[in-house]
C-alpha cells in the first residue's frame, strides 16, 4: 500500500490505496509533469523544490515520490506541500529503487510532457517553459539536451574526479536535427554523444503510454533501458547543447555509491537484465543493419561485456545462484558464463606462467654461475650508477 497525499487549498488530504489505484486519483491536465524521485535528501531536495517551483512554465504538477526515506526528506517534503497546490506527494513505505519510483510518478502524471528531476539536481528557472515550447512547436515526441555538473566539495580529489568525467559525459559539442530516434540514437553513438541520463530529456506522455515505455524495476542503471527504448520509439527526436539542467556531484548520493557495488550481485544484474532487455526491445532488422552497428557495438556489446567483467568477479557460490527469466537472458547468460570460464582458464594460465618464471628466476638466482656473474660486474654497475648521477 501507498500513501498520496496533496494540498487542496490549506488542508492536506492523503490517501492510502494499492499501487494500481494511482491512476483513479490523477488531477487536472497540465503542460508538464515534474517527476522527483527522493530518497535521503533532506538537505537538498528544498533546493530542488524550489527550482522547480520558480519555473518561468506555472501550468506544471510536481510529483515527488519518497522511496521510504530514513531522514527528514519527508518532512521537507510536506512543508512545500502547504505551500503549493501543484505539489502531490507519493509516500512509498518500503524502498523500490529509481526505477520503481519514477513509474509511480508516471502513474499518476497529467502533464502532456514528462520531466525527471533528481532529488538533488536544478533545473534552469526558464527550461520548461523554452523546452515546452520547442516540443509544441515541432511536434516532438522525445528531446534531450545537456546538462552542467557541480561538486559539493571541490576539495575532494574522488568528487572532482566524478564531475570532470561527468561533465565531459554530458557535453553536447555537436548540433542535431529533428530525426527518427533510432536514426538519432545511430549519429549519437557514432559521435560518442549518447547519454541514458534520465534527468536532462523531456518526453511526450501519450507517446511513453503508446509504447507502454517504462523503467525496468527493481535494478540499479533504470535509465539505460528507459532512454533506449525511448529513442527506439520516437518518430520525431532531438538533442540540444543547452544545459538546461544542473546535476549535483555529492557524497552519499546514490550515484556515488556505484563504485562500492562494482563487484556484487546487483551491479551484474543491472547491466544483464538492462542489456538482454535492450536486445528484446530492437527490431531484428535494426540490430543486424550496418547503420545501427555503432549502437550495437558501442551500447548494447558494452554494457554486456561490463556485465560479463562483473560476473567473472564473483564467487563460484554467486554465480551458481543467477537465474536468467527470459529466452533471451538465457542465451546471454550462457554467453557470459563462457566468457567467465575463459577468463578463469585465462588467469589461471598467468598465474602459472608467473610462478614457472619465478621459479626458474629463483634457480639461476641460486646458481654458482649467476653468483661469480654478478660479483664481477659490481665494478662496472658501480661506474654506470656514478655516470647517471652527473
Amino acid at each position: 500500500m501507498i500513501t498520496l497525499a496533496r494540498n487542496k487549498g490549506t488542508d492536506i488530504l492523503s490517501a492510502t490505496m494499492p499501487r494500481e489505484a494511482l491512476e483513479s486519483h490523477k488531477g487536472a491536465p497540465v503542460k508538464v509533469s515534474v517527476i522527483v524521485p527522493v530518497y535521503n535528501a533532506e538537505e537538498l531536495v528544498g533546493d530542488t523544490l524550489r527550482s522547480i517551483q520558480q519555473q518561468t512554465l506555472q501550468d506544471i504538477e510536481i510529483i515527488c515520490v519518497n522511496d521510504a526515506s530514513t531522514d527528514a526528506s519527508l518532512d521537507v517534503l510536506y512543508e512545500h506541500l502547504k505551500e503549493d497546490s501543484r505539489i502531490s506527494i507519493i509516500d512509498n513505505p518500503h524502498n523500490s529503487g529509481t526505477g520503481t519510483t519514477i513509474n509511480l510518478g508516471l502513474q499518476l502524471a497529467n502533464g502532456s510532457y514528462i520531466q525527471i528531476v533528481g532529488n538533488d539536481d536544478l533545473l534552469d528557472h526558464d527550461a520548461l517553459e523554452k523546452l515546452y515550447d520547442l516540443c509544441e512547436s515541432e511536434h516532438l515526441d522525445f528531446c534531450q539536451y545537456a546538462m552542467r555538473v557541480i561538486n559539493d566539495d571541490p576539495a575532494d580529489e574522488a568528487l572532482e574526479k566524478r564531475r570532470d568525467y561527468q561533465e565531459n559525459l554530458n557535453r553536447v559539442e555537436n548540433g542535431y536535427p529533428i530525426l527518427p530516434g533510432a536514426e538519432l540514437l545511430s549519429l549519437l553513438a557514432v559521435n560518442r554523444e549518447y547519454r541514458m541520463h534520465n534527468g536532462a530529456q523531456i518526453a511526450r506522455k501519450s507517446f511513453l503510454d503508446q509504447h507502454s515505455i517504462r523503467n525496468l524495476e527493481g535494478i540499479h542503471h533504470e535509465d539505460m533501458y528507459y532512454t533506449y527504448r525511448i529513442l527506439l520509439s520516437a518518430q520525431r527526436a532531438t538533442l540540444l547543447p543547452n544545459p538546461f539542467y544542473t546535476y549535483r556531484i555529492r557524497r552519499n548520493s546514490l550515484e556515488s555509491k556505484k563504485t562500492s557495488r562494482t563487484h556484487t550481485s546487483e551491479e551484474f544484474l543491472a547491466l544483464f537484465v538492462s542489456a538482454s532487455a535492450m536486445i528484446d526491445a530492437t527490431p531484428e532488422e535494426l540490430f543486424l543493419s550496418p547503420d545501427y552497428s555503432p549502437v550495437v557495438e558501442q551500447e548494447i556489446y558494452h554494457y554486456l561485456d561490463m556485465a560479463a567483467k562483473r560476473f567473472a568477479s564473483l564467487p563460484p557460490e554467486t554465480q551458481n545462484e543467477i537465474r536468467a527469466n527470459t529466452k533471451t537472458e538465457q542465451i546471454v547468460l550462457r554467453g557470459i558464463k563462457l566468457y567467465a570460464a575463459e577468463t578463469d582458464r585465462g588467469l589461471s594460465a598467468l598465474k602459472e606462467m608467473k610462478a614457472s618464471t619465478e621459479d626458474r628466476l629463483q634457480r639461476i638466482k641460486a646458481s654458482r654461475s649467476y653468483k661469480v656473474g654478478h660479483a664481477l660486474l659490481a665494478g662496472p654497475r658501480y661506474v654506470k650508477r656514478l655516470f647517471k648521477r652527473h
